[in-house]
């Protein structure tokens, strides 16, 4: 089944995304969306001031736990990443379980990866630095070496409220994923590249967990995935080995 049936992920595509591109092209961002959460009859407004205010539409979607204080699973948030293609902005867009939509994050500078190779290009750069020494560049090479999950999208987030996370108010997101099974997690590091162990999500395939896919690209998402090809090439993981 198509992820467009699943989900408002893709089902705004075919009628939206097109439109939501040509606004974004010829007119500045008219109105932000507030952080914060709404109601569930609040959720379809709110989709439509970011995908026709902000000019943001889907790219990336999963599935994260919702935990008890005492760790216990009580549900699954379906978490979408949305993004301007032109000044490369975006958010994350979490609906609950009850379907109470929230607003916690924002992105700058995303990138996105065809996570059916590995992409060096998802690794931070550091001046003075080899790649392999910086912290969060070891875990993406190793989670790739190891579990074959690669980048599929990286950002620099901010989360002014810093709702459920001990990071710092900025910081440093990426989803990787297994292009066969789907399997995936959503990793957080700092600006410095220290990977923060605490900031991981498991993003479960349908064999781990009962959601209904597991990390995958809208089709708006691939459509942008091979536009930027050129910007993001690959290169073989052989020639990367975790230290």
């Amino acid at each position: 089944m198509s992820l467009a049936k699943k989900s408002f992920v893709t089902a705004v595509v075919a009628p939206v995304a097109l439109a939501a591109f040509g606004l974004a092209a010829a007119n500045d961002v008219q109105a932000e969306v507030k952080i914060g959460c709404r109601e569930p009859a609040a959720a379809p407004a709110l989709q439509q001031q970011v995908l026709n205010d902000e000019g943001m539409v889907p790219v990336v979607s999963g599935f994260i736990a919702t935990e008890a204080s005492n760790g216990k699973v009580t549900g699954w948030t379906q978490r979408t990443v949305m993004m301007n293609p032109q000044t490369k902005n975006g958010l994350a867009w979490l609906k609950q379980p009850d379907g109470a939509v929230c607003i916690f994050t924002r992105y700058s500078e995303m990138k996105l990866f065809n996570n059916a190779s590995f992409n060096a290009g998802a690794l931070i750069k550091k001046a003075g630095a080899k790649d392999t020494e910086i912290e969060i560049n070891r875990v993406l090479i190793k989670a790739a070496h190891d579990i074959g999950e690669n980048p599929m999208f990286r950002a620099k987030a901010y989360t002014p409220t810093n709702v459920g996370l001990n990071l710092s108010t900025e910081y440093y997101e990426i989803i990787t994923s297994n292009p066969k099974t789907a399997s995936g997690t959503l990793i957080r590091a700092e600006l410095d590249g220290q990977w923060r162990e605490d900031g991981v999500k498991k993003i479960p395939s349908p064999a781990e967990a009962p959601v209904k896919y597991g990390a995958i690209y809208s089709e708006t998402g691939k459509t942008l995935i091979t536009a930027q090809s050129n910007e993001n090439p690959t290169v073989a993981l052989a020639s990367i080995q975790p230290r």
